[in-house]
């Protein structure tokens, strides 16, 4: 089985400290995603999350529009901050830079992952069919139960998670429809044919973390389970492509 794959999770731009081997210009991060047969992914600049998310987005935005492998990623911020940005105008920024996703990140940002400080965001991720991504490490679990119990529609997309989360991910998969997992490091032993047998493969897509780790054992890992090609195809292209297709902007 084989299929070109698109990438929930590659990011560009220079570390904040840098080492010679740290792949950071995007047409090297292009040689990469082409040599693991990735025809598009999901991108952010660094920028946005080691400096000015205002000015990352733009940034991701501009490369973006120069790549067409790339479709820019939204890092999002409460409305009520310094600069004081609407949640209906991010939404109009989003549309008019073509970002077909949403991160939060707010440990690095400085916020809380709460109705009362994020909620007019979430509502209009959920009104637009925004899927929005949240790297494990960034929140806590009780936050992801709240938010998906708070906002019932809203297409959560759970990244960095590891192979002994399972006791607190699966009573989360049962309990909220929209909740989905981007693989990215989440390779445990089987874990990819209970969670299609329990919840249906449509909860999971394919996330590499380009440049930081390489998609080479999570397209393996995903190849060779005991998962129909129509599944594997669906985990690795299709759930994804169906996510970008329904926001509605």
């Amino acid at each position: 089985m084989k299929c070109q794959l698109i990438d929930s999770n590659v990011f560009f731009g220079p570390w904040p400290k840098k080492k010679h081997y740290h792949i950071w210009k995007v047409d090297d991060l292009i040689k990469e995603m082409q040599a693991f047969n990735v025809e598009k992914a999901l991108a952010i600049s660094r920028m946005a999350l080691t400096a000015s998310a205002d000015l990352g987005n733009k940034i991701t935005v501009e490369t973006a529009e120069q790549y067409e492998e790339l479709i820019p990623a939204w890092v999002l911020l409460p409305e009520e901050r310094l600069k004081g940005i609407s949640a209906d105008k991010t939404m109009q920024m989003m549309k008019d830079g073509g970002a077909k996703a949403g991160y939060f990140f707010p440990r690095k940002q400085g916020h809380l992952m709460k109705k009362w400080v994020v909620g007019s965001m979430l509502k209009s991720c959920e009104d637009h069919c925004i899927p929005v991504f949240l790297p494990i490490r960034q929140v806590g679990w009780n936050d992801i139960h709240e938010i998906c119990s708070e906002f019932p529609e809203l297409r959560v997309c759970l990244t960095g998670l590891n192979y002994r989360e399972d006791r607190k991910l699966y009573p989360l998969l049962k309990l909220h429809r929209e909740l989905r997992v981007a693989l990215f490091n989440y390779i445990p032993e089987g874990g990819v044919e209970r969670v299609t047998k329990r919840y249906g493969s449509h909860r999971l897509f394919f996330g590499s973390g380009l440049p930081d780790f390489s998609p080479g054992p999570l397209v393996s890992f995903v190849t060779y389970t005991d998962l129909s090609d129509q599944e594997k195809h669906d985990i690795l292209r299709g759930n994804l492509e169906q996510l970008i297709e329904e926001v509605e902007l």
